[in-house]
């Protein structure tokens, strides 16, 4: 009989469902999922039961020359404890240019429930083409399209 490895406590997010990493590509206005565990401490978690939790971008326009503007929303499911949105990144990639959104929310604990964040990026005057990128935890969502 083959013996499993031990798995340190801190590991066991990725071991019930929580999967690491990868990139997810969706257009504006469409839906990435990410698995994640439901319990509110690691203890508690469950192999095999996660909930998801949607991001997506909307609203996505150039409201002047250089400027876009969209609606980030996280959609968070009841998952027994608060969400971390602080390591919540987003970026703006166009034309070989690459520029941070800022939002004037403060990112933080949230619970369950949808979370818009209204979001400004500078991009270059003739982009056309746009990608936004948004990390959270070790996960990457891309949403591409073009600003209306």
């Amino acid at each position: 009989m083959r013996k499993l490895p031990f798995l340190p406590l801190a590991l066991v997010p990725l071991a019930v469902g929580c999967a690491s990493g990868g990139t997810q590509t969706v257009a504006f206005g469409e839906s990435a999922a990410v698995p994640r565990p439901v319990g509110a401490y690691e203890s508690e978690f469950i192999p095999g039961r996660t909930a998801d939790v949607l991001y997506s971008v909307d609203e996505v326009v150039s409201p002047s020359p250089g400027t876009v503007t969209f609606t980030l929303t996280v959609e968070i499911p009841e998952l027994g404890r608060t969400s971390g949105l602080r390591n919540l990144t987003a970026v703006c990639e166009s034309g070989g240019h690459h520029g941070p959104a800022r939002s004037e929310e403060q990112l933080g604990e949230a619970d369950g429930g949808t979370h818009p964040f209204a979001m400004v990026c500078a991009v270059p005057e003739d982009a056309e083409e746009l990608l936004i990128a948004v990390e959270h935890y070790d996960h990457r969502m891309e949403f591409t399209g073009t600003p209306g």
